[in-house]
């Protein structure tokens, strides 16, 4: 059986590469496909009976970015129905310019493509963008770009190897607008 540490390795890659990998790894009888939509019932029963779990500050924060004119996107290893839940269900869907799911490109994070995708569809190049993530692959993905990531320790993502990220955060209370655009400007070197 797979343990807790064995799933959270797949944080920040899809779900249909847990499913590849999984099969491959413990030789199981089922299709990928079965197997993702296995594992999708049951996180929607989870879901249900749950709900979302959402970081303090962050919806302040989306709030306040949106205020001051940050277009936002959200380029997710998750499904675009699974990204639409989420959004749908914590009220801030309207925040968001685009929602980009990893089945919108070829290759999901680590690959920089899901990001290279936001850049186009928002319009805006990888030198104005900051990156919030909070998985080793998403980081990756980010600096892959061309991107400035901000790592989010994340409790509920397990022990994720940040190390590729500019600057680390480990909450969203305190943080505003400035905050991101001064991380953009080390970067750049002013």
């Amino acid at each position: 059986p797979a343990d807790l540490a064995y799933c959270k390795s797949f944080i920040g890659s899809s779900t249909k590469k847990l499913c590849e990998d999984s099969i491959a790894h413990f030789h199981l009888d089922i299709t990928a496909d079965k197997l993702l939509q296995e594992m999708n019932n049951e996180k929607k029963a989870v879901l249900g009976e749950e709900g979302y779990q959402i970081m303090p500050g962050i919806t302040e924060l989306i709030k306040v970015l949106y205020q001051k004119g940050v277009h936002l996107a959200i380029a997710s290893s998750s499904s675009l129905a699974e990204i639409e839940n989420v959004v749908k269900s914590l009220g801030i869907k309207k925040y968001f310019t685009k929602l980009i799911s990893s089945t919108h490109v070829e290759k999901p994070k680590p690959a920089p493509d899901s990001f290279l995708l936001a850049l186009k569809e928002l319009g805006v190049s990888a030198k104005e963008t900051v990156v919030v993530e909070d998985s080793c692959y998403g980081c990756q993905a980010a600096k892959a770009a061309g991107i400035v990531c901000v790592g989010f320790v994340n409790p509920n993502s397990g022990s994720q190897d940040l190390s590729s990220a500019d600057v680390l955060l480990e909450s969203f209370g305190a943080i505003d607008h400035r905050f991101f655009k001064n991380v953009l400007k080390r970067s750049l070197g002013e």
